[in-house]
């Protein structure tokens, strides 16, 4: 009898019974792992198979595709577009506050201040390319991919134009 057997995605065989039960014996297939022979539609685990003793010559079917997941790269923009809200919101009332306490542009409050935006601007950055990277892999799912880089392109677009609207009015 020939048997496929399916390793990591990929096929393998055709192989004999006593290949089959020598694999088994070494450890190199289980009863759960698919196999397929010439009479049946779909990929079986092997322990269902091993009783069989037919002789096959068909080619094997494709392997059954797996699920894709969301890569982490969508997430981590996702995550990153999540704190930048709650941040921007903080950083933005200090920045108030602190010019409405007097706070000059050369003061130390305020040089801190802008330096912490610019790097809240290059982390949205970050979070806008991997949310780039992520949306262009193969991947069912990319709901919080395409949220998460929507959020940090709206979150640079914005923080830009409230620096152009703060530099216009002076």
């Amino acid at each position: 009898m020939n048997i496929y057997l399916a390793n990591d995605n990929k096929k393998e065989g055709p192989f004999t019974l006593d290949q089959i039960k020598e694999m088994v014996q070494q450890g190199k297939a289980s009863a759960s792992t698919l196999a397929w022979h010439d009479g049946i539609t779909e990929w079986t685990p092997l322990g269902a198979l091993l009783n069989t003793e037919i002789n096959f010559t068909q080619t094997p079917p494709p392997l059954p595709q797996q699920e894709q997941k969301n890569p982490g790269l969508g997430l981590a923009s996702f995550w990153i577009a999540i704190f930048g809200i709650p941040f921007w919101i903080t950083l933005l009332t200090l920045a108030a506050v602190a010019h409405n306490a007097g706070e000059g542009e050369e003061s130390g409050a305020m040089i801190a201040l802008g330096l912490i935006l610019f790097a809240g601007v290059g982390l949205n950055a970050l979070g806008l390319i991997l949310g780039g990277i992520a949306a262009t892999a193969k991947d069912a799912k990319l709901v919080l991919t395409l949220i998460g880089t929507a959020l940090n392109l709206c979150q640079i677009v914005g923080i830009i134009g409230i620096i152009i609207l703060g530099l216009i009015m002076g």
